[in-house]
């Protein structure tokens, strides 16, 4: 994805856009699944958390044109 397209989405998911989050989930799911291994073992809870805080936060952003 592209800095314009990542821009474009992102804006959309600040607005509400489910499937823009969705996307944007999809393109950090790697690192996310990383983050997720607590002491060598994958936790999905860990994960489902941590996709939970990624979705607030990019509630809470602003746009600025």
């Amino acid at each position: 994805m592209s800095d314009k397209e990542f821009v474009e989405t992102l804006e959309k998911a600040v607005l509400g856009d489910m499937n823009a989050i969705y996307i944007i989930l999809k393109e950090y799911e790697g690192l996310i699944t990383k983050k997720s291994i607590i002491y060598g073992v994958f936790d999905e809870d860990c994960k489902a958390v941590i996709e939970s805080k990624v979705i607030e936060s990019i509630k809470k952003f602003k746009i600025f044109h």
